[in-house]
Parts: structure tokens; C-alpha cells; sequence
């Protein structure tokens, strides 16, 4: 029996509130948006041709909150089907109506985040409205509304998360995915997955390889310059030296997080260079836009310059008087149009 990637889409019935996080406040509603938990199955399929033998599904990875804004799609999904079976079964029905010639943009959130954050689920409405094109903005596991262990410096975890969502792209929905955005933290994965997709074998089909990447205020990570114990407290890092972890709080409402000494050690460890090297190792025309704040006191404008200088293909773009979350919605038209002229006239 052979294994292969199948996708089962769960109903999201309240996708604009979540415990921990700010409500969603998107300026222009999308005219057409589907919320849903992805979730990624290994199907065996059987070759063997004896009659009634069953597929076998398993579950691979967390389920994952999706928001799926499209462009030339009319959706007709309602809440008030009785049985969660009858609303998985049209929310596929409704998802196989997509464009499937227009490309996908995926957008990633950042640390202790979710996808409606307040930039980056008017940035999906706006270029997916602009550009012609479907957006796709996710909760990695164990943020908003996405299942699984929420984990500090959950590097691997979430590249894994981006992998899923970027497949069930290609073979869920049948589309091409034509740019990958990463706010904060949340470029951490997409510059992994970049390297992963250029380290790809020769043999794979040039078209399918993302070529876009862009970097919302992500921050360049040296262990030799940055140690992550400096951003907590001193009572926290008491707190770990004699109980080996601690707690941190949501940045809105009281959700609670536990961060661990593995996981400290796992921040320590990143070095942004490594996924660089690889990606200067093998150029297959990847390009890489960077957009960041002169204001910003999170992330140092110095980690913009440092992306610049370790990629080719790499254009620079500073908003003076951003901050981190470049203020909201203040600067929303400056980064559409630095995306909209980043990306090609064709997909």
C-alpha cells in the first residue's frame, strides 16, 4: 500500500474570536472567505485490488485554523446544517469551487500571534482584492484557534505547519502557491521552508517551486548576539533555573503558555545564517522583498539590513515611523503596494 497526502476540512462556526486573542477587526470584509481546520491524513492507497478493502486515513500533524479569501469565487456555506458531517462535506464542496488558475498567497503570523491579527488579515483581504489572487493566512499549532501543544521556539513544528498548508495549496485546492508573507517570528518558518524548497531535487517541476518571499520585520537570529533570557523577567528566570520552566501570559485576554528549558535552549541554537547559506548554495531564482519599520523596538532595523546582505535577489523597503506591527492599519496602503510591486505582472 502506498502512502499519499488527503486533506479533511473541519468547520471554524466563530473564526473572529478566540480566548487570548484581540478580535478581528478587518476594515473591507472579504466578499468571499472560508474558515476551517485543515487537517492532513496519510492515506494508504491500496493497490491490491480485493474487494471492499478500506483506505486507511491517519491523522499526521495538528489541525490547522485556516482563513481562505478568494478572489472570483462565490461561496454559499451555512452554519445552520444540523450535523457536523453535513457541514465538513459542503465546506469541501464549497473549497472545490476556487479559481484554480489564480495563485495563492499564504500569510504567516508572529509570536504568540494568530491569523487575524489586525495587519495581516486586512493585508489578505486587500491583495487578494488588488492583485486578483486567493490568500491564505493560518494559526500555527497550538496558536488561535490551531490544535496542539502551543511550544516556545517551535521552529520545526512550524515549518511543518507551513509545508502542510503550502501542499494542501497545491493538491487540496489545485493551485499554484505564488508567494509566502512572514510577520515577525512567523519568517522564521518561511525562510526555513524557502531553503527546503531550493534544496528540492532537480527533478521536481520548476513551476511548483515558490519564488516569493516576503519578510514583515523578521528577526535575524545569532546566538552569539542574542540571548532570549534577556527578554523575561528576572523572577522568570529564577523561575526556570530552580523548576525548569516558567509562565508567560497572552499579550490580550488571560490564556497562559509554559515555556521550558528545552525550548529556551532550542531559541538559543537558531542561527538565520544556516538557511541562508542554503539558499546561496542553490539559486533557483528565489526573491525575497523585506519590509521593515525604522520605529521598531522589538526587532532592531538592523536584522532588515542583515536579510539583505545574506541573500541575492533581495530588495529592502524601510517605512519611516513603523513600528513592529507598523501601527496597525497606518501603514496598510505603503506595504500593499511595496508587495503588489514586488510581485510579478504574471503569475
Amino acid at each position: 500500500m502506498e502512502a499519499e497526502s488527503c486533506y479533511r476540512l473541519h468547520p471554524l462556526t466563530s473564526p473572529r474570536q478566540c480566548t487570548g486573542y484581540p478580535p478581528a477587526i478587518i476594515r473591507d470584509e472579504p466578499e468571499n472567505e472560508l474558515n476551517f481546520l485543515l487537517e492532513e491524513l496519510k492515506c494508504q492507497r491500496d493497490d491490491s485490488k480485493l474487494p471492499n478493502r478500506p483506505t486507511q486515513k491517519k491523522p499526521t500533524n495538528p489541525a490547522l485554523a485556516c482563513s481562505l479569501v478568494t478572489s472570483g469565487s462565490h461561496f454559499n456555506f451555512k452554519y445552520s446544517i444540523a450535523t457536523s458531517e453535513e457541514l465538513t462535506q459542503q465546506l469541501l464542496t464549497e473549497s472545490r469551487k476556487i479559481d484554480i488558475a489564480k495563485p495563492v498567497i499564504i500569510i504567516c503570523h508572529g509570536f504568540m500571534s494568530w491569523r487575524n491579527q489586525m495587519l495581516l488579515a486586512n493585508l489578505a483581504s486587500k491583495l487578494s482584492k488588488e492583485l486578483g489572487v486567493h490568500t491564505l493566512r493560518f494559526d500555527f499549532t497550538g496558536n488561535g484557534h490551531s490544535s496542539g501543544e502551543w511550544k516556545y521556539a517551535n521552529y520545526k513544528q512550524e515549518v511543518e505547519d507551513l509545508g502542510t498548508v503550502a501542499n494542501f495549496v497545491k493538491s487540496g485546492l489545485g493551485c499554484k502557491v505564488g508567494c509566502i508573507i512572514g510577520h515577525s517570528h512567523g519568517f522564521s518558518a518561511v525562510l526555513h521552508y524557502s531553503s527546503m524548497t531550493n534544496m528540492a531535487n532537480e527533478s521536481d517541476r520548476e513551476n511548483d517551486r515558490c519564488k516569493y518571499y516576503v519578510n514583515l520585520a523578521g528577526r535575524f537570529s545569532d546566538p552569539d548576539e542574542d540571548d532570549p533570557l534577556s527578554k523575561f523577567s528576572l523572577e522568570q528566570r529564577e523561575e526556570l533555573k530552580d523548576k525548569g520552566c516558567f509562565q508567560i501570559n497572552s499579550f490580550f485576554g488571560d490564556r497562559s503558555f509554559t515555556v521550558t528549558k528545552d525550548r529556551i535552549e532550542a531559541r538559543k541554537m537558531h542561527r538565520t545564517s544556516v538557511y541562508l547559506n542554503k539558499l546561496k548554495q542553490n539559486d533557483h531564482g528565489i526573491k525575497f522583498l523585506t519590509i521593515h519599520g525604522s520605529a521598531d523596538s522589538v526587532v532592531p532595523v538592523d536584522s532588515a539590513h542583515r536579510f539583505r546582505d545574506g541573500t541575492s535577489n533581495h530588495l529592502l523597503r524601510i517605512i519611516e515611523g513603523a513600528d513592529h506591527n507598523f501601527n496597525g492599519l497606518k501603514f496598510i496602503d505603503d506595504i500593499a503596494s511595496n508587495v503588489i510591486d514586488f510581485l510579478p505582472l504574471r503569475w
